[in-house]
């Protein structure tokens, strides 16, 4: 028997959505900009959510916008999203 076959494992999407937008030159950063009727981040978390490969997803947010991260995620409901995290200084810390 392989010791795998009593393994629950689990697949983990993680967004990374913590950037500042400081090249984009946008009101807000481009995870919020709304193309079609939806944020960037919107469309991003409805990919991993219909994906069947993934079990859980984490976003990672800058704090400055975890206000307008939360809303998002109340006002759709998401069933596969676990965790809000808060990004760091740079990439490489998030």
């Amino acid at each position: 028997m392989n010791t795998q076959d009593n393994v629950n494992v689990r697949n983990y999407g993680i967004i990374l959505a913590s950037g500042s937008g400081s090249r984009y030159n946008a009101e807000v950063p481009k995870q919020f900009v709304k193309i079609a009727g939806k944020t960037v981040l919107e469309h991003t978390i409805e990919i991993f959510e219909k994906a069947e490969a993934i079990d859980e997803i984490i976003v990672v947010i800058t704090p400055e916008y975890r206000t307008m991260a939360e809303e998002i995620l109340l006002k759709n409901n998401y069933k596969k999203v676990s965790k809000l995290l808060n990004g760091g200084e740079t990439r490489k810390e998030s």
